[in-house]
């Protein structure tokens, strides 16, 4: 459960509390608790009540115990009839029939028909993983909902999550969640970001703090140069950077090894849940809104209603680049010609082999495939630094502003964009897991600095996204192999070429994996598609995740998401532990 200690002079909080009151594993008490928030909500201001309405209707709609959806809907329905005050959400159907969880709009990539309902679903063991998530933070999260196409990496994610930012640890929970909040505007990812702003008032966050990192002690805005270089350019942190972390200062504003190890493990972990997040299209959550200091309802809903406005106009496409051509015909072949060899169990013909160009991370010129990808990417969408004042960088912002403007005041001030990690660099130098791994390295410094399973559980997660299979590859395969031979389809180069490419875009060489099976196993859009989420999340469009392979599942499409996120996390990891290793020698 989250912290009882509470800023409880925000508006959010008190909405929060409102409705925290309500879980509860008893049905009795949770009975006797709805009886008090009906008297409760009909005694509230108007204002105050309608600012409670869009957690209302969540609830109604996508809480995974019946009696808490029948409960709300009921007191929906009497807050209409005696209040007079309705909130309709973005989801309702056109027909006027009652909204349900299967209406939400979780992905703004996926049909509402590939994703996993709450309420209508037979799996026992995801309803029960479902309802702990309720039980533990008020609501099961749209992104939850994506991940629960692969039951086991969502149970461990949510234990990494546990032992991360809840268990016992050198950082204090609010201070875990404002770094989580840092490292989401880096990504642009305001899913995320609105996320961690409301459980850093839940669990007793300065409501100050959401001003901005000017706002914020000196300690922990400092951490801000580091999260920037981890997520676009890690190999560019040193020794020096951990150093002047670690330095004595007189304001109390050093950082213990201990807790700067905690802290690279939660903006790395949350770095690689924006790639998730923003590959897969999760839509915000209708009662979630983007947080400032000022504590009343009508700019909570203030915040709501903006963010539905922005919303729409970012669906139209003004802000994002127009997606790259796609040659249909071939990726369609490529395709087939991939499934063949995997059913063939990674045999290939000479031939095969003569037309792959070498690939190797210490190579001094990219491949064709890399060359293409640069050259088709559309150009960066930056932030809007120029129109932006020195301080308050927010004020005098136009509402319409694109929402990425509104987290700028979590980002650094040194602007820091991803840039191709060049392997002719004098600056820097490859990364050979010869010398410097996660296995050999990472591992034993997390587990000798951050107490309890996290480091164990952070390996689990490595390797379970990395093995995870299904023995098959695309509805097409499924539908047209026979149950012997789709049990037999080995997708590990696939996924090896997915997780190896990622580490060679960030500079990483593993020394024992030939690099020409990248070239062999990705086509150009799954490369494209797979370097957007790894590097520039906030890119991905709809028209990248259907049109980087017409074969694999909206299932598939996701453990592509995941196994790019993992093996990124991995290694913003390795270079952030390295220079927090080279510092103590």
């Amino acid at each position: 459960m989250l912290s009882a200690a509470r800023s409880d002079s925000h508006f959010a909080v008190k909405k929060e509390w409102f409705f925290r009151r309500l879980l509860s594993a008893d049905p009795r008490q949770r009975a006797s608790t709805m009886d008090q928030l009906r008297e409760e909500a009909m005694a509230m201001e108007p204002s105050v009540l309608e600012a409670h309405l869009p957690s209302m209707w969540r609830l109604a709609r996508e809480a995974p115990l019946a009696d808490i959806r029948t409960g709300c809907r009921a007191l929906l329905a009497d807050i209409a009839t005696e209040r007079g005050l309705t909130f309709t959400p973005k989801c309702a159907p056109a027909n006027g029939a009652e909204p349900t969880d299967e209406d939400s709009d979780v992905s703004s990539f996926f049909q509402k028909s590939e994703v996993i309902g709450i309420v209508k679903n037979d799996d026992e063991d995801l309803q029960a993983i479902f309802t702990r998530c309720f039980l533990q933070g008020g609501r099961v999260s749209h992104l939850t909902r994506m991940l629960a196409w692969h039951k086991p990496y969502l149970q461990l994610f949510r234990s990494s999550i546990t032992s991360i930012m809840l268990n016992d640890g050198p950082l204090p929970l609010e201070w875990r969640n404002y770094i989580a909040l840092m490292a989401a505007a880096e990504y642009r990812c305001h899913y995320v970001s609105m996320i961690h702003q409301h459980y850093f008032l839940v669990n007793g966050g300065d409501p100050s703090w959401l001003d901005g990192l000017d706002f914020v002690p000196a300690k922990l805005a400092r951490l801000h140069s580091l999260n920037a270089l981890l997520a676009h350019q890690p190999w560019l942190i040193t020794s020096d950077d951990i150093a002047d972390l670690l330095a004595s200062d007189s304001d109390g504003s050093s950082w213990s090894i201990s807790e700067l190890v905690h802290a690279i493990i939660v903006m790395c972990m949350y770095h690689s849940m924006c790639s998730i997040t923003l590959g897969l299209g999760v839509v915000d959550e209708e009662d979630l809104a983007v947080l400032s200091s000022t504590s009343n309802p009508d700019t909570y809903i203030g915040a709501i209603n903006r963010r539905s406005s922005i919303g729409k106009m970012s669906e139209c496409g003004s802000e994002l680049g127009a997606s790259p051509g796609y040659d249909v015909a071939r990726m369609e072949l490529e395709e087939e010609l991939l499934r063949q060899r995997l059913a063939k169990d990674a045999e290939f013909t000479q031939s095969d082999d003569e037309d792959a160009p070498e690939g190797d991370a210490t190579s001094t010129e990219k491949d064709d495939d890399d060359e293409d990808i640069d050259e088709e990417e559309e150009e960066e969408v930056p932030f809007e630094v120029a129109a932006l004042p020195p301080s308050g960088r927010l004020r005098g912002l136009s509402s319409t502003a694109h929402l990425k403007g509104e987290l700028w005041r979590y980002c650094s001030e040194t602007f820091v964009e991803y840039v191709d990690f060049d392997v002719r660099s004098r600056e820097y130098n490859v990364l050979h897991t010869e010398d410097f791994s996660w296995d050999e390295h990472c591992f034993s410094l997390v587990s000798r600095y951050f107490p309890g399973q996290g480091g164990h559980i952070l390996e689990d997660l490595f390797k379970l996204t990395l093995k995870m299979t299904y023995h098959s590859y695309g509805a097409h395969a499924t539908a047209t192999k026979s149950n012997q031979d789709v049990e037999g389809m080995d997708t590990t180069p696939f996924r090896h070429a997915i997780w190896y490419y990622v580490h060679r875009i960030y500079g990483i060489c593993h020394d024992d994996y030939d690099y020409k099976n990248v070239n062999i196993f990705l086509n150009r859009p799954t490369k494209q598609f797979v370097k957007k989420v790894a590097c520039t999340p906030w890119r991905v469009t709809a028209k990248d995740i259907e049109h980087f392979n017409h074969t694999l599942t909206a299932s598939e499409k996701c453990h592509v998401t995941l196994l790019t996120a993992e093996a990124r996390k991995q290694a913003g990891l390795m270079y952030g532990l390295r220079a927090v290793m080279q510092h103590f020698l």
